[in-house]
């Protein structure tokens, strides 16, 4: 198993409610999600039917908020990978910073770039969980949600992006 562990059957709600989202394993692996870490993420996920969407699925979870330019520069970038992966096993689920009180905003946003994306607000507790330091940030799992990439991105990252994509949906 590579050192790695899996997140099991838990795994898959926890990564739904992160998604989002998420504190690394204290063990030494860097690159692990910790189950307690992710559970309220879990939680935001509850009851949105995503949970046995992403079973199985390659996750790429992607942090962001409205009044970034970068940020939303990225949301036809994301759609198109999202579009073109989603039959081949990707979910990409957005997880906004503006918190849910700015939810009609960040709708209009989303609508206004044509981002037809998966989106969770998120008032910073999930975003602490996840340790993420800027924005935009991409936490990629692959489909047995073990943390395979994480950086803090723009449009000019996106080929990189999507050959770490491309390899998530081959190898598994």
């Amino acid at each position: 198993m590579n050192g790695r562990k899996t997140l099991g059957w838990r795994g898959t709600s926890i990564i739904l409610a992160i998604i989002a989202i998420t504190t690394l394993f204290t063990c030494g692996c860097p690159n692990l999600i910790s189950i307690s870490k992710m559970e309220h993420l879990s939680a935001k996920l509850d009851g949105t039917g995503m949970t046995e969407k992403i079973e199985n699925k390659a996750v790429l979870i992607v942090f962001w908020a409205r009044m970034s330019t970068p940020c939303k520069e990225l949301l036809p970038e994301l759609c198109q990978l999202q579009n073109k992966y989603r039959d081949k096993g990707l979910v990409i689920i957005t997880v906004n910073q503006d918190g849910i009180e700015s939810a009609s905003a960040v709708a209009a946003t989303l609508q206004e770039f044509k981002a037809e994306l998966k989106t969770i607000h998120d008032s910073g507790q999930i975003s602490d969980e996840f340790r993420v330091e800027g924005l935009p940030a991409a936490y990629l799992f692959n489909r047995k949600h073990i943390l395979v990439e994480q950086k803090e991105i723009d449009t000019d990252d996106i080929k990189q992006l999507e050959a770490a994509i491309v390899k998530v949906l081959a190898t598994e």
